[in-house]
């Protein structure tokens, strides 16, 4: 099978077959102008146009089969390809893919309340809670959504906090006051406990007295 790719203009192609009058890439049966412009024929016949609105010539009643049967040959895009389709689609499956595509405009069903939103396929289920008129007669109350960003912890450690710079007041006020503390400390190193244990150690060393004493007589002592 011999590769096309290189040896068509494409784009070129799709600019040609598209309506003069609607843009659209046109089905068969075409009609064409003296000087070969194509139309839909729905929109020539609905619209009532008589002549070219490019050359203003007048219409060629016979069909132009060969046309016809190029076109069907032809890998169109997709209709709703300005609303995200990708899709390329021959002529026989065309009229299915666009019924079926989920790119397609559609009015909301709450369109006889009075809503006017249209939406493609794939977005309308998303809309459809959070129409105003879905409880109608009554407001549509929408949840609360929750304030405290995704990935944010509900409790943070004070030293994430300095780490991070967002140090508040009550972290400041504790700080001063464990920085007054330890100057406290160093001023008078001290404290009553072991004051209190000092003097207990002093009161169960003997002195020097009975110290001697011990020593000359074995057996003997005498506290003064």
């Amino acid at each position: 099978m011999i590769s096309t790719e290189g040896m068509m203009k494409y784009d070129d192609m799709m600019s040609i077959l598209k309506c003069r009058h609607c843009g659209e890439i046109t089905s068969p049966p075409l009609v064409q102008c003296r000087k070969g412009h194509v139309y839909c024929r729905t929109c020539k016949v609905d619209n009532k146009i008589i002549q070219c609105n490019t050359c203003k010539q007048t219409f060629v009643d016979a069909p132009n089969l060969a046309l016809d049967q190029l076109i069907r040959m032809i890998a169109i895009p997709c209709k709703y390809g300005n609303r995200g389709c990708l899709e390329y689609v021959f002529l026989d499956s065309r009229l299915q893919h666009e019924t079926l595509c989920k790119y397609r405009p559609v009015h909301c069903q709450y369109e006889k309340h009075g809503c006017t939103s249209v939406f493609s396929m794939k977005d309308m289920c998303w809309h459809h809670k959070m129409c105003e008129y879905a409880n109608y007669p009554h407001p549509n109350v929408l949840p609360s959504m929750p304030t405290r960003k995704k990935g944010q912890k509900s409790g943070t450690d004070p030293a994430e906090e300095l780490g991070n710079g967002s140090v508040t007041t009550a972290n400041l006020n504790n700080s001063v006051s464990v920085n007054s503390i330890s100057q406290q400390q160093l001023v008078d190193p001290v404290s009553p406990v072991d004051q209190a244990v000092d003097l207990m150690t002093d009161l169960a060393r003997p002195s020097v007295e009975v110290q001697t004493e011990i020593k000359l007589f074995p057996g003997v002592l005498s506290i003064k």
